[in-house]
């Protein structure tokens, strides 16, 4: 007579067994067949990379211990060592008392010396002396001379018969007994020669005044046109000897006075101005 595995004569356990054991025998060589077939060696990779991940995920997803929490733990159990023993090497020491503190010494103890006494030399110690000034040798009055018998001095003689500065060398100067015109003053423009003349209305005038005395000295005098310009006059000059040919120009100044020279060279107002005081010619 057989029995099945449901049979109400097995105990549960024994029936439970055989349930397994049947379906067993049934999947096994089902699972079996799947895994020799072609569909599984397509599937396979595929499988084995979701086990893959799956596997990874799992372990990502695991909490890992902070050690940056153990640190300070640990240090402050260091610490606290280190304190106990701190503390038992201070309540091993025995107490020392403090000192008693220095008594406060008065001002006058502290003072310094005075300075006379640290600046007093020695009582045997010999001060030398400076000599004494030489006094001066008193003289009477009457060896002083009088103001009229002083010597003067050579520097004053000198200036006293310094002549000045004297005029450019072709600037022809005016012998003692020439001429001059009316009124004229000697000195214009720092050169003694020159002569101005004030008053007069016009320079002209002044030129044809001048012409007569040259003439009765010798001269050849001959009025150059070809030079005459605004505000001069040039007349051209030869002696009487043959000399050199001299120029007498007069010049109308800003201030309206006549200016004339007589020179070895043709000058403009400008040249005359501008002129270094070097020697002079001799002129009659």
């Amino acid at each position: 007579m057989a029995f099945s595995r449901n049979s109400p004569q097995y105990p549960p356990v024994q029936r439970f067994w055989l349930g397994a054991k049947a379906t067993s025998s049934h999947c096994i060589p089902t699972l079996l067949d799947f895994l020799c077939s072609g569909m599984f060696k397509f599937l396979a990779p595929a499988i084995l990379l979701l086990l893959s991940v799956s596997v990874h995920g799992l372990l990502l997803a695991l909490p890992l211990p902070d050690r940056t929490a153990e640190a300070p733990e640990t240090l402050s159990r260091d610490e606290e060592a280190l304190l106990q023993q701190g503390a038992i090497a201070v309540s091993d020491l025995p107490m020392v008392e403090a000192p008693p503190e220095p008594p406060l010494q008065s001002p006058e103890a502290t003072s310094p010396p005075s300075a006379g006494a640290a600046a007093a030399p020695p009582a045997n110690q010999a001060t030398p002396r400076s000599p004494a000034p030489p006094v001066p040798e008193q003289r009477d009055l009457e060896d002083f001379p009088e103001e009229d018998e002083l010597p003067i001095e050579d520097g004053l003689d000198a200036a006293a018969d310094d002549p000045g500065p004297e005029d450019p060398e072709e600037i022809v100067a005016f012998s003692p007994d020439f001429p001059h015109y009316e009124g004229a003053e000697g000195g214009c423009y720092g050169i003694t020669a020159c002569q101005r003349v004030r008053g007069v209305g016009s320079y002209r005038n002044v030129a044809r005044g001048l012409v007569p005395s040259f003439e009765a000295r010798g001269y050849d005098v001959t009025l150059r046109e070809d030079l005459e310009d605004t505000g001069r006059q040039v007349y051209e000059m030869q002696p009487a000897d043959g000399g050199s040919t001299q120029y007498l120009m007069v010049f109308s100044d800003l201030d309206g006075s006549a200016v004339y020279v007589v020179s070895t060279r043709i000058l403009s107002l400008n040249d005359l101005k501008t002129l270094q005081d070097v020697p002079p010619a001799r002129s009659g």
